[in-house]
């Protein structure tokens, strides 16, 4: 379930010094672990070690690949008296007797065989709908001139007084190609990635190329469940009706356009060992007590809305918001759901545009809701948000550009409403995404050679006079 693969090594000092040895010609960088730091490996030691390895590859001078993508290693101790092999932290397991380890079957793996260890093989088991997750997107192209004039109609059928005061804005709709970014960073981070799913309104994003064979379009006439409810420019109305995509898995994420993987993650970064949804509670935010006299963003309207409800059906007082990033979803938890809270449903669909009478259902009302019936545990995720219209995000984006081992595993580059200072800002933003996650994909090339800045941080273990240096 990790993105990265965990192995034991139980073998004498001779042995480790000679595993090291053939890393160190491939290029492949070794570091001890403690906890989230990296310390130079002492391979004369006969103590347990935990350690990870990895090569690092970059592209335009920023690491896409290395540390988050490379394997980890436990280096074993061995007990004569005892005779057993003992890990310095435990996994799947933490010891094994060498009986034990002549038992265990042998499986494929990249290639190679090597044995399992019998705990991971009953958690595989158990997890085994958690092998592939599908990947939810809701996209729409607001310069498309047909969908234009849909809006425009649908606005003059139901008039603005219905909507929140962003609910039509165009920054709502626009499309800068974003997608691209997302659905790459999802094929290049993501380890269990499975079917991934496009919803939109009779649209197709056709500047996805190479990629269009990777996704399927889903139309909103393939998800609601009348037509009356047709044309939706209401995300909270299209979110609600997410869980119908025809064969879609029972765990699955749900991402906005906006919302881009920054280094590797897997299915247990999302979900437990028991298919329970990892959430991630905002730091920075909390719901409002009541709504502006001026009028409310849709977001914190909905919010509202879902408290309400929680706290009457289950005396819950919902005050949290969550993170921006992927939303980990059952379709069987959002299908008890619409039938224990069904008037969520019936008052969000039949809004057209974004309403103050809507519930943010596969948001926020899933999390709280998940979190009340045991189907969702708190969690934590390296994260960062850019807002456009902030300039100071200009700088803060650098942060992209970090070691990948403190990188934002899923980041968020958002247009709320626009100032004059917002395209300049977010076209910065996007040039140094670029440089993470590759628009055309490209080459991606090991990083070999010294960088001549910034000083290195970390020594490299390895024979200095055969190898080149590192950064």
């Amino acid at each position: 379930m990790s993105a990265r693969p965990t192995f034991w090594f139980c073998g004498s000092t001779e042995q480790r010094a000679n595993l090291i040895s053939r890393l160190n010609a491939k290029h492949i960088r070794i570091f001890a672990l403690q906890g989230r730091k990296r310390l130079e490996f002492e391979t004369s030691s006969k103590e347990a070690i935990s350690a990870v390895a990895y090569q690092k590859y970059v592209n335009n001078g920023v690491v896409i690949h290395g540390a988050a993508s490379g394997i980890e290693i436990e280096f074993c101790s061995f007990d004569p008296k005892a005779d057993m092999w003992k890990a310095r932290r435990a996994g799947v397991e933490s010891e094994a007797s060498t009986t034990y380890l002549s038992t265990l079957k042998m499986v494929d793996f990249l290639g190679f065989r090597v044995q399992m260890l019998k705990n991971a093989v009953s958690i595989q088991k158990q997890c085994s709908s958690l092998r592939k997750i599908d990947l939810v997107y809701t996209w729409v192209d607001g310069s498309d001139p047909e969908w234009m004039a849909r809006k425009r109609e649908t606005e003059k059928q139901i008039g603005k007084f219905t909507a929140t005061i962003d609910a039509t804005h165009p920054t709502r709709f626009e499309s800068h190609e974003e997608l691209l970014y997302v659905v790459r960073s999802a094929l290049r981070y993501f380890v269990d990635v499975g079917n991934i799913y496009i919803v939109t309104d009779q649209q197709t994003p056709l500047f996805l190329g190479d990629l269009s064979d990777r996704v399927s379009i889903i139309d909103h006439k393939d998800i609601f469940p009348k037509n009356d409810y047709l044309p939706c420019f209401n995300s909270h109305a299209i979110e609600a009706n997410l869980h119908r995509i025809p064969n879609l898995s029972e765990h699955y994420l749900y991402l906005n356009d906006d919302v881009i993987f920054g280094s590797a993650m897997s299915a247990a970064d999302f979900f437990d060992e028991f298919g329970r949804s990892r959430q991630f509670h905002s730091n920075a935010a909390c719901l409002p007590n009541e709504p502006s006299s001026s009028g409310e963003l849709a977001v914190n309207a909905a919010g509202i809305n879902n408290r309400k409800l929680l706290e009457k059906e289950f005396g819950y007082f919902s005050f949290r918001k969550f993170k921006h990033v992927a939303f980990a979803t059952r379709k069987s938890v959002m299908r008890q759901m619409e039938k224990d809270l069904p008037e969520a449903w019936a008052a969000t669909l039949p809004n057209k545009f974004r309403s103050p009478e809507d519930y943010s259902i596969a948001g926020a009302l899933y999390q709280h809701y998940a979190a009340i019936t045991g189907k969702a545990v708190s969690s934590s995720i390296r994260y960062n948000y850019f807002d456009t219209t902030q300039a100071a995000n200009t700088e803060n984006a650098k942060l992209l550009m970090d070691d990948d081992w403190r990188r934002a595993q899923m980041f968020c580059v958002n247009d709320t409403l626009p100032t004059n200072e917002s395209e300049r800002t977010k076209s910065h933003i996007m040039s140094i995404v670029s440089r993470v996650v590759t628009k055309n994909g490209g080459q991606v090339q090991p990083l070999k050679f010294a960088h001549p800045s910034p000083p290195r941080r970390w020594k490299f273990f390895g024979p200095r006079e055969k190898l080149p240096s590192y950064e």
